[in-house]
């Protein structure tokens, strides 16, 4: 088992944002209900294939775009890398945009978003 983390920030420009509750409930361990995720998340490794070898899985990714960000908004990531959360907004109908210095992996991002 390979134990990493990640950071997630949830930055606003206002003092009344958005944030639903709902999409960061996941059912409890006895199936009968559901429960707000912990502090450690159990999601599954990425089998993509790609020139960035720390791309995390849609998984991750996905309920933190979904409580943070409305149908049609924003979500910045300012650092693509292998382009997941470009990918998984533009599947989820956000907007995205996103920054990389790195210009294979750059075009890796075009390519993964194209594909969508």
């Amino acid at each position: 088992m390979v134990r990493s983390h990640e950071y997630f920030f949830h930055l606003t420009k206002s003092r009344h944002y958005y944030f639903d509750t709902d999409a960061v409930k996941e059912p409890t361990a006895d199936g009968t209900g559901t429960r707000y995720r912990r502090t450690v998340w159990q999601v599954g490794v990425n089998t993509r294939r790609g020139l960035h070898t720390a791309a995390f899985p849609d998984d991750l990714i996905t309920p933190c775009i979904l409580s943070s960000c409305p149908e049609g908004g924003v979500v910045l990531d300012p650092f693509m890398g292998s382009g997941t959360v470009g990918r998984v907004a533009k599947k989820l109908n956000r907007q995205f945009v996103g920054f990389e210095l790195n210009s294979d992996y750059y075009q890796e991002c075009v390519a993964a978003l194209t594909a969508v």
